[in-house]
């Protein structure tokens, strides 16, 4: 009720404050000038206070810059093999609160790997067979005569 008071909107004496309020803050349609001038009113009063709390806020907190972000370093940054350890761990864990999505995973990757090694099974060997022609010094080179 004090945030009401400060826009003016005095409750009277016997008078239910949610009945008031309802009456107060309704809105006719269509609108009128009146409830434009209203919504405009209560919108304006609104970003002011959340303004002062942000004003506030701000002069009360002042965090001071880390040397090492000044010396533009990161203290923070983990080693790979702790990267790396966590993920494991939390894999771990999935994998043990939810199995079926365990088996989805490992079937997904079964499967990703069934069309993929038949498409990469005989590189190697085209690749040194192109070298050895002297056609083309690898799968980067093209060739129109030739398949290497």
């Amino acid at each position: 009720m004090e945030y009401f008071r400060t826009l003016k909107f005095n409750v009277p004496r016997r008078c239910n404050p949610a009945d008031f309020f309802m009456k107060v803050l309704s809105i006719k349609y269509p609108k009128q000038a009146d409830d434009e001038e209203k919504l405009t009113h209560l919108n304006n009063a609104y970003r002011f206070q959340i303004d002062k709390r942000i004003q506030v806020d701000n002069q009360l907190i002042k965090l001071e810059q880390p040397e090492d972000w000044a010396k533009g370093e990161a203290a923070y940054k983990a080693t790979l093999a702790i990267q790396l350890g966590q993920l494991m761990n939390r894999s771990w864990i999935l994998a043990q609160r939810e199995p079926r999505i365990s088996r989805a995973k490992i079937l997904q990757t079964i499967i990703v790997a069934f069309f993929l090694v038949p498409t990469f099974w005989q590189l190697d060997q085209w690749y040194w067979n192109c070298a050895e022609a002297g056609t083309s010094t690898g799968p980067s080179s093209y060739n129109n005569n030739a398949l290497c």
